[in-house]
């Protein structure tokens, strides 16, 4: 079953897909998020801005100058609506790229925007009249049947295309450091909670990341990358884009676990970032 609704004018088929608007998406992605973690609701604007990243990773380039009250396609399935000013009022979506947009975002807001996505699509089917013989009854009986085999194929691919979009959104998301970001090892090993500035020092020397030295901290030229050298001590920091990688050795030391890893990086991620993947707590 395709997810488009068909319009009888004037003895024409024609299919109008379903649209998410980016403000709905707002609405949805506000109703659906981790309250406590996230207690201010998040801005259309963000949502805007998330938008137009994704369009620009699948290389569409953004608009100039915007015409006032208009609808300009920008690809297929995306539609940017202007208002009176010119200004952008808001994206419309098709399913494809409003689920692609929160692919990488917690399971409840990636939920809650498929629900509604249904909900659309409910909304927009025609209702098929009653067989009146039992020849109509079989032939619909065959359609519905063949659509349902088609909606479970079709959800496997979609569910296969989630699971890879969400690993190469973990890839993706670290781009949102700035490369010059870095944390202090006390403020990392706070936030991890399992050990303290020194010990954290001391855990990294007894794992070969740093050099055994007792006068300075001192990273061996392999591990050097993952850490930014900075004041009159050569005081090493760790690389925001550098987290993950820690957290995992962490995990594999038998230090934290791995839901504890994510949950280290969320507030890594909240604190050292202010795009809105990050704020919305992304699950892996």
């Amino acid at each position: 079953m395709n997810n488009l609704l068909t319009v009888v004018s004037n003895n024409t088929l024609t299919a109008q897909p379903v649209m998410m608007g980016s403000k709905e998406l707002a609405d949805v992605i506000n109703r659906n998020k981790d309250h406590e973690k996230i207690p201010n609701d998040i801005r259309h604007d963000k949502v805007i801005r998330a938008i137009e990243t994704m369009l620009s990773n699948l290389g569409h380039s953004p608009l100039g100058g915007n015409d006032k009250n208009q609808q300009v396609t920008i690809t297929t399935g995306v539609i940017l609506k202007t208002d009176y000013r010119g200004f952008k009022e808001e994206y419309l979506l098709d399913r494809d790229h409003a689920i692609c947009l929160v692919a990488g975002y917690s399971t409840a807001i990636r939920m809650g925007v498929i629900r509604r996505l249904h909900e659309l699509e409910q909304q927009q089917q025609p209702a098929f009249p009653v067989p009146q013989t039992f020849a109509e009854a079989l032939i619909l009986a065959g359609k519905l049947e063949a659509e349902r085999v088609q909606l479970l194929l079709e959800n496997k691919e979609k569910e296969s295309m989630l699971i890879q979009q969400e690993k190469e959104h973990e890839i993706f998301v670290d781009s949102f450091f700035d490369t010059k970001q870095a944390i202090p090892i006390g403020q990392f090993a706070k936030i991890t909670g399992v050990l303290g500035k020194n010990q954290m020092f001391e855990y990294l020397r007894n794992t070969g990341v740093m050099m055994s030295s007792l006068d300075r901290n001192e990273p061996y030229q392999q591990y050097m990358k993952h850490f930014i050298i900075r004041g009159q001590y050569g005081t090493p920091l760790l690389k925001c884009t550098s987290a993950k990688w820690l957290l995992n050795r962490m995990v594999k030391s038998g230090l934290i676990s791995s839901a504890k890893k994510e949950m280290c990086y969320g507030d890594i991620q909240a604190k050292y970032s202010n795009d809105l993947d990050v704020l919305l707590n992304i699950a892996a």
